[in-house]
């Protein structure tokens, strides 16, 4: 998947944000990837469910690109220490590498992602967040091959009421 989406209220502890509280819940991402390779501007959105799962928690995103393409994508999260998460997903070379600083997410990881053509590479994903007391909030993307960039995107992401 292109993008991994977060939202929601801040907790009540200030500059102590915990990202499973971003994640639990439903909440839904709008936005446009642009693919640099090809010139195409794709728009997506993503709905998005997130749940704790004891010490660990999950998201599942189900994507739909205006070029009628569908995926589904089951996130893993852990956390490894204060501000720090690893998380898998089952077309990642490694883990994902996320680091959370007050209302701000960076998220890095590896992925294999298959063309038209059926060839798969290997894209290095750099993900960035930015939430509000509100329960909205950004997502920028960026998406290299070999450090050569080929494409990036944004998201408007929204926690949605129970």
């Amino acid at each position: 998947s292109l993008c991994l989406c977060l939202g929601s209220s801040l907790p009540a502890q200030a500059g102590a944000l915990d990202l499973a509280a971003f994640f639990t819940g439903h909440l839904r991402a709008n936005g446009k990837f642009q693919n640099f390779s090809d010139g195409t501007t794709l728009g997506i959105n993503v709905d998005v469910r997130g749940e704790r799962l004891g010490k660990q928690f999950r998201i599942t995103m189900n994507t739909a690109f205006s070029d009628g393409r569908r995926e589904r994508k089951v996130w893993a999260f852990q956390r490894t220490g204060d501000g720090r998460y690893s998380g898998r997903r089952s077309d990642l070379v490694g883990t994902a590498s996320v680091v959370v600083r007050g209302n701000k997410v960076s998220m890095s990881y590896v992925a294999k992602v298959p063309t038209k053509s059926g060839k798969t590479f290997n894209v290095a994903f750099v993900e960035s967040y930015q939430f509000s007391p509100s329960g909205r909030g950004t997502q920028s993307i960026r998406a290299s091959v070999l450090s050569i960039p080929v494409g990036q995107g944004s998201l408007v992401i929204q926690k949605l009421a129970k």
